[in-house]
């Protein structure tokens, strides 16, 4: 008798503990609530976007963008200006060929920069989510892929105020500590030139976060976080060194 009944509560308990678990409030971030949380409370913000339905990366995204765009018109301003300086001193009128020349390098070079922005925050999802396993952590793609995004916000903010200045002086400015070398240092030295220009307040500010985001999203001790955010940098760095490698080398064939 006493098993019978025992049989016949055991489905009621499991429904109850059902209807329970979905009588829970799902909690939510909003985009202004996930911005701010990153910028001001970035530990706590990310062990709740570890868990909500919707982790808004896109706003990341959107300020990179700006960025992009705002740095390509300001370099295509800054060209039309030496262009049109040059044929002024030899005593020729710019033609609107030119012009559109310009326009159309301008779409090209921001149809490239909004694909490689795609593509570096898919490698950087899926470095930090291969690192995070590899390091014992709990965590999937999808979380991985937001926190690394989100991560991403120094850089973005970075890129916004260069897109910026470049618009408002008509050049780009030095980027990182490349600041302190000359031309002539930058060329004759590539790849020491290619290491400092990543290396800015922005790239610290995006490495601890990054250490803080992957111990929290990945369920890691900070000993861990550190070394998944030391592992990245170090890998993302030796994009801009082989890059200035190569060209290095070419240049160098030519020579």
């Amino acid at each position: 008798m006493d098993d019978t009944l025992k049989a016949l509560s055991q489905p009621q308990s499991e429904t109850e503990a059902e209807a329970l678990v979905e009588a829970q409030p799902v909690e939510r971030l909003s985009p202004p609530q996930a911005f701010l949380g990153v910028l001001l409370r970035p530990k706590a913000t990310f062990e709740t976007m570890r868990d909500v339905p919707t982790a808004h990366w896109w706003v990341v995204a959107v300020v990179a963008v700006l960025g992009l765009v705002l740095s390509r018109v300001g370099d295509t301003l800054a060209q039309r200006n030496v262009i049109n300086a040059t044929l002024e001193a030899g005593g020729v009128t710019a033609g609107g060929g030119g012009t559109a020349l310009l326009v159309f390098g301008l779409v090209v070079s921001i149809v490239i920069g909004l694909i490689g922005l795609a593509i570096g925050y898919l490698i950087r999802g899926g470095l930090t989510f291969g690192l995070s396993l590899a390091l014992g952590g709990k965590t999937n793609f999808k979380q991985a892929f937001r926190m690394a995004v989100w991560t991403a916000l120094p850089e973005a903010i970075g890129g916004l105020l260069i897109g910026i200045a470049s618009l408002l002086t008509g050049r780009s400015p030095a980027q990182g500590l490349s600041a302190a070398l000359s031309a002539q240092e930058a060329l004759e030295m590539p790849i020491v030139n290619a290491v400092l220009s990543q290396v800015d307040i922005f790239l610290i500010w995006g490495f601890v976060l990054l250490a803080i985001g992957a111990a929290v999203t990945a369920r890691v001790n900070n000993i861990k976080g550190l070394i998944i955010a030391a592992a990245f940098y170090v890998l993302a760095m030796l994009v801009p060194i082989l890059a200035a490698l190569v060209g290095s080398l070419f240049v160098n064939g030519f020579a």
